[in-house]
């Protein structure tokens, strides 16, 4: 199932990936505050970016490259992996397959 969503301010898309990790352990808590951390960070150096992002029970993996995700994903029970898209200002959230 491919859900997408675009258009997003900052404010959403982190919204977005709480309620996506609200359940999960508190490792995931953590990483969830520094994966912000490195999104706000690149929105204010860059225009536009495109980063992957995966999740499981106790932990998430923020990357440049899909491959970095699903080598992750594939050495853990990953629950999904989401395209996060920054462009003209906003956010695009997808989630994919890799």
């Amino acid at each position: 199932m491919t859900t997408k969503k675009q258009n997003l301010p900052l404010s959403g898309l982190i919204l977005e990936m709480r309620n996506i990790i609200h359940n999960n352990g508190r490792f995931c808590f953590s990483d969830f505050v520094r994966d912000i951390e490195i999104l706000i960070s690149m929105q204010e150096k860059m225009n536009d970016f495109i980063q992957y992002w995966a999740i499981r029970e106790n932990g998430t993996k923020i990357a440049d490259y899909s491959h970095e995700v699903k080598i992750w994903a594939q050495s853990c029970k990953c629950q999904g992996i989401y395209k996060i898209t920054f462009e003209n200002g906003f956010y695009t959230f997808e989630r994919i397959n890799i």
